[in-house]
């Protein structure tokens, strides 16, 4: 046996991955069959028995205007919150990495949002940003020309969801990036510094081709959060509303199966949804890695 090899024979490694084997295959594996094999069926109550429709319920929700609505404002929100908490997150984290006092209270103030609940998350927005009762409603409709009311205001209301799941996931984020920006050599630091190369050009030109890495692993996870993030939010907040501004494509599909009650069309819109963002994961990752440098 060379020293490369971990076990003996293919059996043994096979016998010590059947319990992570059997795991994958109870809650994710089952699962995701079941889901697509119940897009074939206009089902009952939850599932229990059906009619088989073949494709044609497939196709039937590609038809669906409301669906159409809500795939716009997930590409829309995705947009918004992938770009916005990867910029956000890099500024933040390398202003804390960069300060010489208080950092431990810096990187607290930023990342304690992340430890909340969405649906506690929620409750804050709601506590802040209430037209009527809101913390900070007031504040907000003094500076801007116009009326703070997102309950009736589809752009308003749109805004108030995405920037709220921003603020919420940035810890997230940041959390990697300072643990990513530590592990830079302290040489390379000293070495900018007596330079004079300013810091924030170090940021672009240095730093984070060393870090990139890290920044396509977060981007990857952002892509997905994007599209299967920010329920507990709408749910509490909008409830995809205004004129369903917020209706993103997990809420639509949650309306379907358990306001409507329409499993099979549920899980159809499960297997896009799912789909959407795998593809775009992976095309990240095709076009990304190519580009990136990993260390060793």
């Amino acid at each position: 046996m060379s020293q490369r090899e971990a076990y003996g024979s293919t059996l043994q490694a096979i016998l010590l991955l059947l319990p992570t084997i059997a795991i994958f295959a109870v809650f994710l594996y089952w699962p995701a069959a079941r889901t697509i094999w119940l897009g074939f069926y206009e089902t009952q109550f939850f599932g229990q028995g059906g009619t088989w429709v073949g494709i044609d319920q497939y196709l039937e929700v590609l038809q669906w205007d409301r669906y159409h609505n809500s795939v716009v404002v997930t590409l829309k929100f995705a947009l918004v919150t992938i770009v916005g908490t990867l910029v956000i997150s890099i500024l933040i984290s390398y202003w804390i990495y960069t300060v010489d006092r208080f950092k431990t209270v810096y990187m607290v103030a930023t990342i304690w949002p992340y430890a909340m609940p969405g649906a506690v998350a929620g409750t804050v927005l709601l506590v802040l940003l209430h037209p009527e009762i809101g913390l900070i409603s007031a504040p907000i409709e003094a500076v801007m020309p116009f009326e703070w009311d997102w309950r009736v205001n589809g752009t308003q209301a749109f805004w108030v969801v995405s920037l709220g799941v921003l603020w919420y996931t940035l810890g997230f984020d940041i959390i990697f990036l300072l643990a990513a920006f530590h592990s830079i050599p302290d040489s390379l630091n000293e070495a900018a510094s007596l330079d004079g190369v300013p810091q924030w050009r170090m940021l672009y030109k240095v730093y984070l081709p060393i870090i990139a890495p890290t920044l396509l692993f977060l981007l990857v996870l952002n892509t997905l959060g994007g599209f299967f993030g920010g329920f507990a939010i709408v749910d509490l907040v909008t409830n995809g509303g205004p004129t369903q501004a917020t209706n993103l494509m997990v809420y639509q599909l949650y309306q379907s199966g358990f306001q409507q009650f329409n499993i099979g069309s549920a899980a159809v819109q499960s297997v896009y949804l799912f789909v959407i963002a795998v593809v775009l994961a992976i095309a990240q990752i095709v076009i990304s890695d190519k580009r990136i440098h990993y260390g060793g």
